[in-house]
């Protein structure tokens, strides 16, 4: 009751003080999506949203070595016992969330396990950031990763740590932010020998100004062989989202791929550039 009096209270007073800006009351758990973290899978991400606002996406990331060793005790470092998993909790990891849903894998040591789970951050972040952004007033308007920098000293959903130490979803959620992004529409970074790739490449510009003559190059790698190299002249509206290309890779062989999409403008500087890896088993 407090806090929906105070909420109250403070959209009307915003409201009143500003009336050419919008004013959102509080934030739904209707826009909370946290596929791959709370229910379902992180390719749900794909799925058209319901809402203009998605105010909470995102996954839990261990902070990296230094700072986990203010947190914890060299012998609590790498849980194995149910009271040390106590104090992993109580500093607000999610046992089940992170293994039983996610599927990350803890690994053989604390070097993996950090990894692992800030690959797993970093990956549900761009793949969420870049979907949601492609559906630009399809009804989306704004988007807000959950969270940026964490407030105590914890294992949360922060891509900066509370010691202000970066984890690798900042680059990740950086990169899916850029004003201009070449997004890389996919359904899975996981194939079987024989299978065929299939992927779309959007343009998305968030600037209200139009970049004309400008160029969309992609390139698909394998092993560092270059099997597909495309550029297109394009023309790139304002405010605008638009699937400029469908490409695909038959006959996958097993090994890793690398897929790059780079954007230039009409004097040859980099308006954005966004890169994806797949494997094939």
């Amino acid at each position: 009751m407090q806090n929906k009096e105070l909420d109250d209270k403070l959209f009307e007073i915003l409201s009143n003080y500003d009336k050419n800006r919008y004013t959102h009351k509080f934030s739904s758990t209707n826009e909370h999506p946290w596929y791959g973290w709370y229910s379902g899978s992180w390719k749900d991400y794909l799925k058209p949203a319901k809402y203009p606002l998605i105010t909470e996406f995102g996954a839990q990331a261990l902070p990296n070595l230094k700072s986990l060793n203010k947190i914890f005790n060299p012998d609590e470092l790498f849980p194995d016992t149910d009271k040390k998993w106590e104090k992993w909790s109580y500093h607000n990891f999610q046992k089940h969330e992170s293994f039983d849903l996610a599927k990350i894998n803890q690994g053989k040591n604390i070097d993996e396990f950090i990894f692992n789970t800030q690959k797993y951050q970093s990956d549900l972040i761009k793949y969420a950031a870049e979907s949601y952004r492609r559906q630009k007033y399809k009804p989306l308007t704004a988007i807000f990763q959950f969270m940026f920098v964490e407030d105590w000293e914890s294992i949360n959903w922060g891509v900066i740590d509370y010691w202000r130490d970066k984890k690798s979803g900042f680059d990740s959620l950086k990169e899916s932010y850029q004003p201009v992004l070449p997004s890389i529409e996919f359904n899975d970074v996981m194939f079987k020998k024989g299978d065929t790739f299939k992927a779309n490449i959007w343009i998305i510009n968030d600037y209200n100004k139009s970049f004309d003559n400008a160029k969309l190059k992609y390139i698909l790698k394998y092993k560092n062989k270059i099997l597909q190299e495309s550029i297109l002249n394009v023309n790139i509206s304002s405010d605008s989202s638009t699937n400029v290309i469908s490409v695909s890779q038959k006959d996958l062989l097993v090994g890793e791929y690398d897929v790059f999409s780079e954007i230039i403008d009409e004097n040859n500087s980099i308006l954005g550039k966004n890169f994806f890896n797949f494997s094939v088993k």
